[in-house]
């Protein structure tokens, strides 16, 4: 008879997991003693290309799993007796897709489950997409027999949590790679942005922000806190935070401010903005109101990449040169000298660029690659 803690266990350990991929292991160890096995594997296998894909192990050796990978999907299909029986729900024993003789002189047998000293296995097929299953497979040795009734029917128990589980999983890994790449996104920007709570605890921030930080320059992180250090813009930074979160879910506007820097550099400038809740990564606490600070550096704004500049405006690479030497606040005497160009070469590069910018002087110019896509990081 199957005991009900250990079934309770069996299942609770699968939305663990579900919850926490790096806890499927603690299952399948769970699992495997259950049945009597040697070791356990998850795996996705393509029925149609003889394919397959490992998911999750335990007690297999790094090596032998190699040599699984290898060979088990693709050699030996002759010998197998039941595509037809891999269907969601099922569960078979090995003997059911290969015979004892078959498997016993199968390449696949000999190079990856005789060194285990395992022969005998079992199989739940947790899901059947298209020709894709997902499957659950113990391994067991000779000497201990085929797996018997009642393991069968504790497979058939947990397939159905295995599903759900791996549903769940699926669903969190699919909405943890939509928050990567949101913060991947973020990254490129070249402005601090960061989301804080009521209290000015930080919850995230990109890459640009984490450098405004190190600065310790009127602004600094204390902790996970925020930090302004003098009174007066600490009490508005403050002030506009609480403003941009009583304006919740409704369209709001914090404000902006600049903070002065103790070194004498220019002043930050911070734009406070509400953030619609639902709408936050899934790192932050579901539910946590959050506003969104942005934070521009004057004094260290990347300059636009010049290879972006030859794609985006259809520039030569010294025109595109010229362009990022002109953002940079050189005059056309200095990139002359810099280039070794004549200065009449120059301005006819010069030419060039605003016919294929759009521009006429060179304030306009700058004005406009600063505000193009060319000072977004492309890596």
């Amino acid at each position: 008879m199957l005991s009900e803690s250990l079934v309770l266990n069996l299942v609770t350990s699968i939305y663990d997991a579900a919850g926490d991929s790096r806890r499927w292991s603690a299952f399948l160890e769970e699992f495997t003693e259950a049945v009597g096995g040697v070791a356990t594997l998850m795996f996705l296998y393509d029925v149609k290309d003889h394919d397959g894909d490992v998911a999750a192990t335990v007690s297999l050796d790094p090596e032998d799993l190699g040599k699984h990978n290898e060979h088990s999907f693709q050699v030996d299909q002759g010998s197998v007796q039941g595509s037809p029986r891999i269907e969601a729900r099922n569960v078979v024993r090995g003997e059911m897709l290969c015979s004892d003789e078959g498997l016993d002189g199968s390449e696949s047998y000999n190079d990856f489950v005789r060194p285990m000293e395992a022969f005998h296995e079992f199989c739940g097929i947790m899901s059947d997409e298209q020709s894709v299953a997902s499957i659950i497979s113990s391994l067991t040795p000779k000497h201990a027999g085929p797996f018997g009734e009642e393991e069968i029917r504790l497979l058939h128990v947990l397939i159905p949590h295995l599903q759900r589980g791996f549903k769940f999983h699926q669903r969190i890994v699919a909405l943890q790679r939509k928050a990567d790449s949101a913060v991947e996104a973020l990254d490129r920007l070249t402005i601090g942005f960061l989301l804080v709570d009521a209290s000015g605890n930080i919850l995230m921030m990109n890459r640009r922000a984490a450098m405004i930080l190190e600065q310790n320059d009127g602004l600094a992180i204390r902790g996970e806190t925020l930090q302004v250090p003098r009174t007066r813009e600490a009490n508005r930074l403050s002030g506009l935070i609480h403003q941009a979160m009583d304006a919740g879910s409704e369209r709001g506007f914090g404000g902006m401010m600049t903070v002065p820097r103790p070194s004498g550099r220019r002043a930050f400038q911070i734009l406070v903005s509400p953030i619609r809740r639902g709408v936050l990564p899934i790192e932050v606490t579901p539910g946590q109101p959050a506003v969104a600070i942005f934070a521009l550096d004057p004094e260290t704004q990347p300059e636009p990449d010049e290879q972006v500049l030859v794609h985006l405006f259809g520039l030569t690479p010294a025109e595109a040169r010229l362009a990022a030497a002109l953002v940079q606040g050189k005059n056309l005497k200095q990139s002359a000298a810099d280039f070794c160009l004549s200065l009449n070469t120059i301005r006819s590069q010069l030419q060039r660029v605003f016919d294929k910018t759009g521009t006429t002087r060179q304030g306009e110019l700058v004005s406009h690659l600063w505000n193009s896509l060319a000072r977004l990081r492309n890596k």
